[in-house]
């Protein structure tokens, strides 16, 4: 019996059903509620004739747990009925849309206020953008207990390279422990972003480089984003942060529409491309004007994949 069904629907676009046994974290996590994925399943299975579609009609009886020579006496809509009842956010089955076609990250249309971060209040130096030599310690730390490996998508793991715990907020982590959370080919293009921007006189730093999938799913629940999976969200298989992406603003404006009128939205594009970066600004359809990213939209389905989630 098959444990994952993948559909498409216009304009929905990609639909999982999966088996919680063989679900991923994420699609747990952004599993429809009941109602939602019984519209979802009428629209998958229409029913209308008894013996259906051989291949979903077949997909359909496994989801209802329902053995072959049994389902061949059972309408579609019987079938449909008995599938339901195994799904929901908490079931035996999960359903989950997909939504691979719309940008990779995003905080909404300019002139808005981002509603984690507020501009500062007075200037403020610019924190530098390189990864610092570590300072000689007065003493030694005590060594830290040993702990399982947790996976990020929780929000909470453990730094592989035995010096930073990734747990906590990460947009209120230090400039150096963000560059260190990106992918090893986009650390020195946001870098130099960074310094370019600084170079033209804004106090540009980094507020997001990677962040978990469960802050990625309460951003998306507040609609401050169109995704549940973002390249912000990259680890590697043991779980270590790997951001594809990094959300750049200037310290004094945020998301204000002070950026705007300062040219600091702009100047960020112009340094992006200089450095061969896709920037959120371009999209046509939810430009995401700090957010910038190593690769194309094209490869979210691969990241995400790599990632594990």
């Amino acid at each position: 019996m098959e444990k994952r069904w993948v559909f498409h629907l216009s304009p929905e676009g990609e639909i999982v059903v999966a088996a919680r046994t063989v679900a991923t974290d994420l699609e747990k996590a952004s599993a429809l509620a009941a109602p939602d994925a019984a519209r979802i399943m009428q629209r998958l299975f229409p029913g209308g004739d008894r013996w259906g579609e051989p291949d979903r009609r077949r997909a359909l009886a496994d989801m209802a747990d329902v053995a072959a020579p049994e389902a061949r006496w059972l309408s579609d809509e019987a079938l449909r009925k008995l599938a339901l009842r195994r799904v929901g956010p908490h079931g035996q089955l999960v359903v989950v849309r997909e939504e691979t076609h719309l940008p990779p990250c995003g905080s909404g249309p300019p002139p808005v206020v981002h509603p984690d971060i507020q501009p500062e209040t007075r200037p403020a130096p610019a924190e530098p953008a390189t990864v610092a030599a570590p300072a000689a310690a007065a003493a030694p730390a005590p060594a830290p207990k040993p702990r399982p490996p947790r996976s990020h998508s929780a929000g909470h793991a453990k730094a592989h390279d035995g010096s930073s715990d990734w747990s906590g907020d990460s947009s209120k982590w230090s400039q150096e422990k963000k560059v260190l959370s990106m992918h090893p080919n986009l650390r020195p293009k946001v870098q130099a972003v960074v310094a370019a921007l600084q170079k033209r006189g804004f106090q540009a730093k980094i507020f997001f480089a990677w962040r978990s999938v469960a802050v990625q799913l309460e951003i998306f629940k507040k609609g401050h984003t169109k995704v549940k999976f973002s390249f912000h969200n990259a680890q590697k298989k043991d779980g270590t942060p790997n951001a594809y992406a990094a959300d750049i603003i200037d310290g004094r404006y945020a998301w204000s529409a002070n950026a705007e009128k300062a040219g600091f939205w702009k100047a960020l594009g112009e340094e992006a491309h200089a450095q061969g970066l896709y920037w959120g600004g371009d999209w046509k359809t939810f430009r995401d004007w700090a957010h910038v990213q190593l690769v194309e939209n094209s490869q979210l389905g691969r990241v995400k994949k790599e990632s594990g989630l």
